[in-house]
């Protein structure tokens, strides 16, 4: 608190100590160009957020976005940027909704946002959607398909994985079923892939697992969904891989051991 009065105020931008202790840290360039990036209607990416864990008693996390004003040379793509970091205890809702409502009350132009993805942490999504009402809500695709392929392992249809995650996520061979363009273009492919996986052994338990988890895909995974967000047309997969890089690079930092606030 010391530091947030005297050489750091324009870094240490909030701090409450109950029901937990939690920080918000972020510099003027870096709320600019989060703004700047992400609620333009034409120009923007999704931003990433994701906690990154194992830091000592507390959990980082930040915010990851892709600097569309820049193009890497190497890469053709705008780089990532490391945004707001928020410092906490809990995973609770709480505690993300300090660190959404804390975003924009510094930048009142950021709830605006347009996409945000995170890799399913419930919390954090409804906090998120609490604030950022404008914003499309992705999911992140590979730790989608570990969901399943767990879910399908619990159901004893291991030798079924390949066939059915190709199905649903795409392969070289197939179209995947989050590649529909329309609810209705889900609903009947699904429909048509639960009459045969209903089949399988433990298929029934599986299709109730996949089915309650429908109307997350449909708002947060398809390909309509995905294009509207701004991930191209034909659209590109969400993956948290901007946050993971930024999770890395904090923890590299920290040379990957656990550290104080």
């Amino acid at each position: 608190m010391t530091a947030a009065k005297e050489d750091d105020r324009d870094f240490i931008r909030a701090i409450i100590n109950h029901p937990e202790p939690m920080c918000l840290l972020a510099t003027d360039f870096q709320l600019y160009s989060l703004s700047q990036s992400c609620v333009d209607a034409v120009d923007f990416r999704p931003v990433s957020i994701d906690p990154t864990f194992n830091n000592g008693p507390f959990n980082v996390t930040p915010v990851s976005f892709r600097n569309v004003v820049l193009e890497s040379s190497r890469t053709g793509q705008c780089p990532v940027f490391l945004g707001p970091l928020h410092i906490h205890q809990s995973m609770t809702f709480y505690a993300y909704y300090y660190l959404t409502s804390q975003l924009v009350a510094l930048q009142p132009r950021l709830q605006s946002m347009q996409a945000f993805g995170t890799d399913s942490e419930d919390e954090l999504v409804k906090a998120c959607k609490s604030v950022f009402k404008e914003g499309i809500s992705l999911r992140c695709f590979r730790h989608f398909k570990q969901n399943v392929e767990t879910a399908m392992k619990n159901c004893g249809m291991q030798e079924h994985i390949n066939t059915i995650t190709g199905q649903i996520f795409g392969s070289e061979e197939t179209r995947g079923l989050l590649e529909a363009e329309s609810e209705d273009e889900f609903d009947q492919a699904l429909q048509d892939h639960i009459k045969i996986w209903r089949e399988l052994p433990g298929g029934e338990k599986f299709c109730k697992y996949f089915s309650d988890r429908s109307t997350m895909m449909k708002s947060c995974m398809t390909a309509d969904i995905r294009a509207k967000a701004g991930l191209g047309n034909p659209p590109k997969k969400f993956y948290t891989n901007d946050s993971e890089t930024n999770n890395e690079r904090i923890k590299h930092r920290m040379d990957h051991r656990e550290a104080g606030l």
